[in-house]
């Protein structure tokens, strides 16, 4: 008996071998009498038809830069290894997880919160006379001169207990609390004000407030400096010798 498959037949080992190979398939002489002979059929090669497929664990490669590695496990190991207390002391133990307790603090500093009480009893007193100076050529120029303090003006509601200053154009210079700034208007009692100082830096004093600008030309402006300076700290106009 002849088998064959077709040339269009895909090729598949595990399953053409039974075909090309049967267990049936003998050879016969052209006559068909003169001899018979069973056709010998190879063994399955391995990996194909039924036959199981062999697992092998290849050995593993030989470790590479083994003595690297070594030596770099055992800096790791000098690196972990507890430094000493006496280390850890000199060092306010900042290293180890505790809290630093720092260096002793001196006894003068060592008082606790009552720093904070002594700084707000320790209010600085201000001068009674106030010079301001910068906007004489302007359209501000009426809120610029002496003010003296107002030993019985009625407390303002935004004042926070700061000093209130009055000119004799009749101009207040006053604090006010809720922007933190001072300024220099008709009315104490209201926020309106033609000149002022930089808003959020509270201070105690006018004199020690900072980034002084004008209401001029419809906008507030840092055009033209402005000095508000306690009337004792004002330089005396120089002498004039003559010719």
């Amino acid at each position: 008996k002849r088998n064959s498959t077709r040339a269009s037949d895909e090729f598949k080992p595990a399953a053409d071998y039974a075909i090309l190979f049967p267990k049936s398939c003998e050879l016969l002489g052209e006559d068909r009498s003169s001899w018979r002979q069973k056709l010998p059929v190879p063994p399955a090669p391995v990996g194909h038809g039924s036959a199981p497929l062999e697992k092998t664990t290849p050995a593993p490669p030989p470790l590479k830069f083994a003595d690297a590695f070594k030596a770099t496990l055992g800096e790791l190991d000098i690196a972990t290894t507890p430094l000493p207390a006496a280390w850890h002391d000199a060092r306010h133990g900042a290293f180890n997880g505790q809290a630093a307790k720092g260096p002793p603090v001196p006894p003068a500093l060592d008082t606790g919160e009552d720093w904070m009480k002594n700084a707000q009893d320790d209010v600085p007193e201000c001068a009674k006379t106030m010079s301001v100076m910068g906007l004489e050529f302007t359209e501000q120029g009426s809120r610029m001169g002496k003010f003296e303090l107002v030993e019985d003006a009625p407390p303002g509601v935004h004042s926070a207990g700061r000093p209130v200053y009055r000119s004799s154009k009749g101009q207040y210079l006053y604090y006010w609390d809720t922007l933190k700034v001072w300024r220099i208007g008709d009315d104490y009692m209201t926020p309106e004000a033609g000149v002022t100082s930089t808003a959020g830096l509270a201070t105690e004093c006018p004199d020690l407030a900072q980034g002084w600008s004008a209401w001029i030309g419809g906008q507030w402006t840092k055009k033209h400096p402005i000095n508000v300076v306690a009337a004792n700290d004002v330089p005396p106009p120089p002498a004039n010798k003559g010719i």
